[in-house]
């Protein structure tokens, strides 16, 4: 009887083993490429050799690409700017080409210059793709 009872242990604990390696295969197998990292595309879709789908980097809100216009152009201008308003109707956001449109009405020395800048923002990076600073006048400032 006893002996009979050990078989049902060995054969239980042999059972159970092949079950936790068999589910530590499976998760390996599932999350881990031949590289040895992480792959988030599940077993049928390895089989099928189906491309890992590359995370899109998210965009900044047009807020933060207009703060970054207006500390341009606070570092461009400098002493000679007075005031300088966001163009809510003028700005625009490109979302094939993936950039903001920003812009923004200066006002330098007596205000009554009519100069605005344009400064078009990668909505990815937040960096600065092209600026430009002009006046109606016709006098225009070029500034990249």
């Amino acid at each position: 009887m006893k002996r009979k009872y050990k078989e049902w242990i060995v054969v239980a604990l042999a059972a159970i083993s092949v079950m936790a390696v068999s589910v530590v295969m499976t998760w390996v197998a599932t999350n881990v490429n031949p590289e040895g990292e992480h792959d988030s595309r599940t077993l049928i879709q390895r089989m099928l050799n189906e491309p890992i789908e590359e995370e899109v980097p998210s965009e900044i809100p047009m807020q933060a690409a207009y703060a970054v216009c207006r500390q341009h152009i606070e570092n461009d201008v400098g002493s000679a700017l007075r005031n300088i308003s966001f163009d809510n109707r003028s700005s625009r956001h490109n979302a094939e080409e993936r950039y903001y449109q920003i812009f923004v009405n200066v006002y330098m020395g007596n205000g009554n210059d009519s100069i605005y800048s344009r400064c078009n923002v990668s909505s990815v990076t937040a960096e600065i793709l092209e600026y430009r600073l002009r006046a109606d006048e016709g006098f225009l400032f070029r500034l990249f």
